[in-house]
This record gives structure tokens, sequence and C-alpha cells, in this order.
């Protein structure tokens, strides 16, 4: 097998399309030792939901080379929705709603009972000590407390226990011309349900964490206010279609929306990027406090 071309990842793992017996296959391939365990979780995920027949690239191949672990899987040239909505390409939206829902059916399929209330105490409390040991968030300690004292005093009852993808958002949804929309990325987490990986597409389409790299200023601010137009419409069609299929998850949406991007808060290499959630955050809490009905104000749209 011999190396063909890199690609850009965001799990931490190295990505590279390979040749093998003259067919192209995406690598994954762990970036060190330590984190050879938590790949091979992804890649045993991963066959299962083949099997169980969520849509994602076929696992072909499990190896070691250097004590790291890799797998290869399908190549489908794709672009991702994240970038669909970024460049504003056509797509299928409600083939697009049609497969979300669908896909989060099958993960609630399973469900059984709900996550305890101290496991999100416990994550809430983990998440604030790794934010405060960080120097890069120092001077945002102040700012992020108050997000956690926020997160502390919401209702986390009733959150289903279920089957998860892990890291179900818009960049991690594909579409492929013969094979359509497809996942990728999935992940082993100690929170799993199906509403929280609704809530890892609300990152996205509310907390607008795919847009981060334009909001930074690297494509202009006309390039970020069309993606967010777009990023809009999205949202407000999802949130209707999951209202309809789940009443009770959206009063449960900000928070959780809200956890995933504190949690991203530690690993920030750039302190721009943190302010940038920092703000996104607040300005979240600050739509929430202008509405006294969470449900009422997520189907009005405020989500």
């Amino acid at each position: 097998m011999v190396a063909h071309t890199a690609l850009k990842g965001h799990s931490g793992a190295k990505l590279s399309i390979e040749i093998h017996d003259g067919q192209q296959v995406v690598r994954k391939e762990a970036a060190d030792a330590a984190r050879s365990d938590r790949l091979r979780a992804q890649a045993a995920k991963q066959e299962a939901a083949f099997l169980a027949g969520i849509p994602c690239p076929r696992v072909l191949a499990r190896s070691e080379r250097d004590d790291c672990f890799h797998f290869d899987m399908e190549y489908l040239p794709s672009i991702s929705i994240a970038q669909t909505q970024i460049d504003a390409v056509p797509i299928d939206r409600p083939a697009l709603l049609d497969f979300i829902e669908q896909n989060l059916e099958r993960l609630a399929s399973g469900a059984q009972g709900t996550i305890p209330v101290a496991q999100f105490k416990a994550k809430i409390d983990q998440v604030r000590q790794r934010c405060r040991a960080s120097n890069l968030l120092a001077d945002l300690v102040p700012a992020i407390d108050r997000i956690m004292d926020a997160l502390e005093g919401f209702d986390w009852s009733g959150i289903p226990a279920s089957s998860c993808h892990g890291d179900f958002t818009l960049e991690n949804i594909l579409y492929n011309k013969e094979r359509g929309f497809f996942l990728i990325d999935f992940d082993e987490v100690d929170l799993s349900s199906f509403y929280l990986d609704a809530a890892k597409l609300f990152q996205d389409l509310w907390g607008h964490w795919c847009l981060r790299e334009l909001s930074l200023g690297g494509a202009g601010q006309v390039a970020l206010l069309n993606a967010m137009v777009n990023i809009d419409g999205l949202r407000a069609s999802l949130l209707k279609r999951l209202a309809r299929r789940w009443p009770e998850l959206p009063a449960k949406l900000l928070p959780m929306v809200i956890l995933h991007l504190v949690r991203v808060l530690p690993y920030c290499s750039r302190q721009e990027l943190a302010v940038l959630v920092v703000m996104r955050i607040n300005q979240m809490l600050v739509e929430a406090d202008m509405h006294v009905d969470p449900a009422e104000r997520s189907l009005n749209g405020v989500v």
C-alpha cells in the first residue's frame, strides 16, 4: 500500500488516501500509541453502524504499525454538509432532513432509561477544571465559570440513554453523488444519547461551530453573513422536523449545545477561537433569557 494524499481531519488521527491493489481507500491512523485504543473503539463502532444500516464507509481492514492502530475504509469522494452551507452549494434539503431523522431514529431504537443527572454534573465539573488548568484560557476563566454555573442550573433529567454516533456534526455528514448522504468519524463517548447527537448538529446550526474559520475573518464578513443565512434556514427546518418527532427534545437543546461547545475550550489552540466560543455561548444564553418557554422559544426559531 502506497500513501497517496494526506487529508485534513479534526479528530486528532492521521488521515490519508492510500492505494491498495489499484483501489483508493481512506486510512485513519492513531497519532500515537496512546490513542490507539480509542481509534479501535471508533472502528468497531463504525463497523457496527454499517451492519445496522446506518450509511457510512465500510471498514475494509485493520492493522498495527509501530504500536499505532489504523484502519482502512471505503473512499467516497464527497462534500460535507457544512461546506455546502458555507459555499451555498445546492442540496436536497428534504432528503437531508429525512437522512438525519431516520438515523437518529435508528440510534434511538435501543434507548433504555435516562442518563443519570449525576453524570452530567460530573462532566460539567470535569470541563470546568480542565478550563481552569489551561494557560491559554486563563483570562477567560471568570467568563467560563459563569457559563459553567449556568450549566449547573439547567435541568439535566430525562435525557434518554441510547446508542449514538458521538460526533454527529454537519462536518461529519458527507454527500456522494452515487451513495447520497453518509456519516463519518464515529466516536466513543462517556455520555451516550441520540439527544446529544441532535445537539451536536445544533452545535453547528445554533452555536455556529462549523463557521469558526469564517467567523475569525478568514473569508470576509459577506461570506460569513451568507453562510449564517444558509445555516439559519437549515436550523429552522430541522428543528420543526425534530419537534414533531420528539416533542420533548427542543426544550433540552440549549444546555446540551452549550455543554458541547464548552467541551472544546480546553482543546482550542488559539485564544481567539476560545473567545469566539465564549462569546457565542453568552449570546445564546441572552437569547434564551428573552423567552420564558424553552419549547416555544425553539419552535419560534430563536434556536
